[in-house]
C-alpha cells in the first residue's frame, strides 16, 4: 500500500485589499527553492521567469483593470496599450495580466502567497492529531526551560 500525496489549492484574501479573492495552485518545493534563490550568474531574467512562475499557478482572481494613464498628450486612451483591456475590465489570469499591475501590488500578492504555501496544514500537522496531549507537551516544555 503506498500514499498520493494530493496538490492543493489556496484561497487567499488580503487584509490590505478588502474583496480581492484569488485562488492558486500549489507549488512544489523545488519550484519555490528555484524561484527564491537569485542565480549567482545574476540572470537578468530571473525577475521575469518569478513572475512567470506566479502566473502559471493563478486559477482565479477578481481584479479588474485600473485606470488607464493618459498618454504625452493627457488623454487616456480607451484600451491599455500593455494588456489590451479597457479600464474595469475582468483580467485574466495570465502573465500579460501580471506585468500590467503595479510592482508592490504584485510583490505583496507573491509573498502573501509563498507565506501560505510554506506553512504545514494545520489539519494534518496538528499535535492532537499525532496522538500527543497538547498540555503533556506543554509541562515537558517548562520542564525544560528552568528560568520560568
Amino acid at each position: 500500500m503506498s500514499f498520493k500525496a494530493v496538490r492543493s489549492a489556496y484561497n487567499l484574501t488580503f487584509q490590505n485589499y478588502p474583496g480581492l479573492h484569488i485562488k492558486m495552485r500549489s507549488s512544489l518545493l523545488g519550484e519555490i527553492q528555484k524561484i527564491s534563490q537569485p542565480p549567482k550568474d545574476g540572470d537578468p531574467n530571473f525577475q521575469t521567469e518569478q513572475l512567470k512562475f506566479f502566473a502559471k499557478k493563478l486559477i482565479s482572481w477578481d481584479l479588474k483593470h485600473s485606470d488607464i494613464e493618459p498618454d504625452d498628450n493627457g488623454v487616456a486612451p480607451e484600451i491599455c496599450p500593455n494588456c489590451g483591456l479597457r479600464e474595469d475590465d475582468p483580467m485574466p489570469t495570465t502573465l500579460q495580466s501580471v506585468m500590467c499591475l503595479e510592482p508592490p501590488f504584485v510583490l505583496n500578492l507573491i509573498s502573501v502567497y509563498l507565506n501560505q504555501v510554506s506553512q504545514p496544514d494545520p489539519k494534518v500537522a496538528s499535535v492532537p492529531s499525532a496522538g500527543v496531549n497538547p498540555e503533556t507537551l506543554r509541562r515537558l516544555a517548562e520542564r525544560q526551560n528552568p528560568l520560568k
